[in-house]
């Protein structure tokens, strides 16, 4: 028994030596490559796989979360793109507003321009009937200038009872109803 314990002894021996060697061996290599052999703890490592845990977990939150807003600027995007097209409808429905309320307004001034002309030609009816009435009563109905001026008074009269406008005097047609308007009214 003695014999093979010492011939285990010797082959103990001899692994310890080459494991002793290779290990100096290994360290030589490690110094000339630059490599150093550090020892950690293994609360050390755990703290590390928790710490790439944490990375990990923070990672897929922060993965999850472009995508959201990512969703969510999509959305955005094709609300704008909506928007503007409802915008663009309205301005050109804002535009033809416009363009109507300048009709109405070109049409307006039209109207009131008649109408003014209209009331111009009433007061001036109604001035030539008021000269007529004080002629007549002076006494002046017989006069040859009182028939001239109440036929042109019934004219302007049956003119307007028509509806039409009556274009009034013009050039000797006005001077001569001034001499009408004078000659009655002295």
């Amino acid at each position: 028994m003695l014999g093979a314990s010492s011939s285990n002894l010797v082959w103990y021996k001899l692994g310890q030596w080459a494991e002793e060697r290779a290990r100096l061996n290994q360290r030589a290599t490690d110094l000339v490559f630059g490599r150093r052999t550090v020892q950690v703890d293994q609360s050390y490592i755990d703290s590390l796989h928790a710490a790439a845990q944490q990375a990990g977990e923070a990672a897929d939150h922060n993965y999850a979360a472009g995508v959201s807003w990512r969703k969510t600027s999509q959305r955005l995007d094709a609300e704008l793109d909506e928007a503007k097209m409802l915008l663009a409808d309205r301005e050109a429905v804002i535009r033809q507003c416009d363009h109507t309320i300048a009709q109405l307004r070109d049409s307006l001034s039209q109207e009131r321009k008649a109408h003014t002309k209209d009331r111009g030609n009433l007061y001036s009816l109604l001035g030539t009937l008021q000269i007529l009435r004080e002629a007549e009563k002076a006494g002046k109905a017989e006069w040859p200038e009182f028939q001239e001026l109440k036929r042109l008074a019934d004219k302007e009269a049956e003119s307007m009872s028509r509806g039409e406008r009556f274009p009034g005097y013009s050039g000797e047609q006005y001077q001569r109803y001034r001499y009408l308007v004078k000659a009655l009214s002295a």
